[in-house]
């Protein structure tokens, strides 16, 4: 299984892996939108959260919330802002 957010054909994957974890979202900011997007993840019976997303795009900025403190994915290979920001797609 891959991990982390995996673009394909024109939509996203993301995931992320968290196995006591209550809840897992993704915050997803888009380019030209305003307001960041807040999705709730899904959980497997690994301890993997799982979240589409038929639109995102290159450029798009995201991060997951976990007990309500934003954190970067932990697979992310490029972190322009650093470890602790929001990444980019």
């Amino acid at each position: 299984m891959k991990i982390g957010a995996i673009l394909e054909d024109g939509a996203c994957r993301f995931t992320v892996w968290a196995p006591v974890a209550p809840a897992v979202g993704l915050v997803l900011e888009m380019p030209g939108e305003s307001h960041k997007r807040r999705i709730a993840m899904e959980k497997d019976g690994s301890g993997y959260w799982h979240a589409f997303v038929a639109d995102a795009r290159p450029g798009s900025r995201y991060f997951f919330s976990l007990n309500g403190c934003e954190r970067a994915d932990p697979a992310s290979h490029y972190q322009p802002l650093g470890g602790h920001r929001p990444l980019f797609l």
